[in-house]
C-alpha cells in the first residue's frame, strides 16, 4: 500500500515494492528531490539525484523505513552534488 504524501520528509527512507530505497534529499512543494539504490545491493547513495511530484514518490513507495543520521544525510547530500 502507498504511503501519504504527508509522510514524506526529509532525511528519511523510503522502500518501493520492487525492493529500491529512496532517501528524501528536499521537499519543496509540489516536488520531492530524492536519490535511490537497490534495496537488496546497498549500493552507495551517490549520481542518484531525482526530482518528482508528492503524489507520484508516494504512490511509488509503500514503506518508510526511517531517518538517517544527521552526519549520513550531509554526505549523501554531497555525493548527489545537492
Amino acid at each position: 500500500m502507498a504511503i501519504t504524501t504527508s509522510q514524506i520528509q526529509k532525511a528519511y527512507l523510503y522502500k518501493t515494492p520492487n525492493n529500491q530505497e529512496r532517501i528524501v534529499l528536499d521537499v519543496t512543494k509540489p516536488d520531492v528531490t530524492y536519490a535511490s539504490r537497490g534495496g537488496n545491493v546497498k549500493n552507495k547513495w551517490e549520481k542518484q539525484r531525482q526530482t518528482s511530484t508528492l503524489e507520484r514518490f508516494a504512490k511509488a513507495c509503500d514503506e518508510v523505513l526511517g531517518k538517517v543520521s544527521d552526519e549520513e544525510f550531509q554526505i549523501i547530500k554531497k555525493n548527489n552534488n545537492y
